[in-house]
């Protein structure tokens, strides 16, 4: 009787670790989760965080390339590059300039960037005509534009018209000014005027994702899964 009052003894300390420690890990998976700002207020995380970025297309006359800056007072600093558009459009003027990785258009130079904890970071867009000449650069984060107007859409659907809805006024915009969710893929959609343009939003798409972070939830279930094998023995040897 004692053995088994010490066998009982154990298996109800090893559940309560157990079910502590995955308690924790859940915890932190959702921390993990949500300590982040990622739309036109900035992008920041509360631990070093990996984005994948994908190009989707672009539709637009301008020559643009896509980086990433860091923020510190108010000023925007290149960092890292992502995209670059090495001619306007895959094919002149036909299907809205459109321009892609396949038709030749854009050059991916990276896709992946570990955004430092508890810095603040925005992406910018930055173009010249085909002639060459310099119109500058707009940012997902809306403080460092012209009047701090809006000039990325954050989760806006794409449009699937043959010329990408191309010149279309996209009029809701101010709707997508941040992302629910990071851990799953995010469009972003650039205007690359300062002020004025077509209001299109489609000049410059992409999608940015960060990895679930399924190393601390596969812990809990690892803990979990252990419990429940360390019963299962001892059943069998009762």
């Amino acid at each position: 009787t004692s053995n088994q009052g010490g066998a009982t003894m154990k298996t109800k300390l090893f559940a309560t670790a157990t079910a502590a420690a995955t308690a924790t890990a859940l915890f932190g998976f959702a921390g993990a989760a949500q300590a982040f700002s990622f739309g036109t207020n900035g992008m920041s995380f509360g631990q070093d965080m990996d984005i994948e970025f994908k190009f989707i297309q672009s539709n637009g006359w301008f020559k643009s390339s896509l980086s990433i800056y860091e923020v510190q007072d108010g000023v925007a600093t290149k960092v890292f590059d992502l995209f670059r558009e090495v001619k306007n459009s895959d094919n002149g003027s036909k299907n809205g300039f459109l321009g892609t990785v396949e038709g030749g258009a854009i050059e991916v130079v990276n896709t992946t960037f570990t955004f430092l904890a508890n810095k603040v970071y925005t992406l910018g867009l930055t173009s010249v005509t085909p002639t060459g000449d310099a119109r500058g650069t707009v940012y997902t984060m809306s403080s460092l534009n012209k009047n701090g107007g809006q000039r990325a859409s954050f989760g806006a659907p794409v449009s699937e018209a043959e010329n990408g809805n191309d010149g279309a006024a996209f009029d809701g915009v101010g709707n997508y000014q941040s992302a629910a969710n990071p851990f799953q893929p995010v469009t972003i959609g650039f205007e690359d005027q300062f002020g004025g343009g077509d209001q299109d939003y489609n000049d410059f798409i992409i999608t940015a994702q960060a990895p679930e972070p399924l190393t601390i939830g596969g812990l809990a279930l690892g803990g979990a899964g252990l419990f429940a094998a360390r019963r299962r023995r001892q059943r069998k040897q009762a």
